[in-house]
């Protein structure tokens, strides 16, 4: 899931990714809301490696 936030503190935006186990990949912050996303969504497709976990982190979880 795509997270998007405004920082007050900062008066900027941040968009992440994070699934149920937790953050995945780098987050950006940017002035614009749609200019984080658009960062965000270009690393995905340059490093997706990044934003994904091996499936076994998924598969040991549901057996806790």
């Amino acid at each position: 899931m795509i997270k998007v936030e405004y920082i007050e503190e900062l008066q900027m935006w941040h968009a992440g990714y994070q699934d149920e186990l937790g953050k995945l990949g780098t987050g950006f912050t940017a002035q614009k809301r749609d200019d984080a996303i658009f960062a965000l969504g270009m690393s995905m497709g340059r490093n997706p490696e990044r934003y994904s976990r091996p499936l076994g982190d998924y598969l040991d979880q549901s057996t806790k």
